[in-house]
């Protein structure tokens, strides 16, 4: 909430998955330089692919949803999905508010069904946390 800067609090919000997708590509090299335990990166590459993906989901408290908040100027986006999604009247205001108010309308109805991915997402993670030892 100090940081002045909107792009820096994107930047800020997005280096754990930065970080997943960076262990993906380095885990992938590893496999590739040391056979014997390719199998262990390769499953190592594919959690943390997963874990950059569940956290770049549009559900609240993860970061997919703090930046694109940030990025469309509501930092309280999240709490507006409900009224958007049920209220035709709320849609026409944020109509008749130009693009940004059909971009709210748009991540309204992307975070509403992202609502129903999160559990198919949880559990391709407890997939990989299993491949990694078998």
């Amino acid at each position: 909430d100090t940081i002045k800067k909107r792009m820096r609090r994107v930047q800020m919000n997005a280096a754990g998955v930065e970080m997943n997708i960076l262990l993906t590509g380095i885990l992938i090299l590893l496999a590739c330089k040391i056979s014997s335990f390719s199998g262990f990166f390769i499953g190592a590459a594919l959690q943390n692919l997963l874990m950059a993906l569940t956290n770049m989901t549009f559900v609240k408290g993860f970061d997919g949803t703090a930046i694109i908040g940030e990025l469309l100027g509501d930092r309280a986006l999240y709490s507006k999905i409900k009224d958007v999604l049920k209220n035709p009247i709320y849609r026409t205001y944020l109509r008749m508010q130009g693009l940004n108010g059909e971009a709210i309308i748009f991540v309204s109805y992307i975070l509403g069904i992202s609502q129903l991915t999160l559990p198919l997402l949880y559990l391709l993670n407890i997939g990989a946390v299993i491949l990694c030892f078998i």
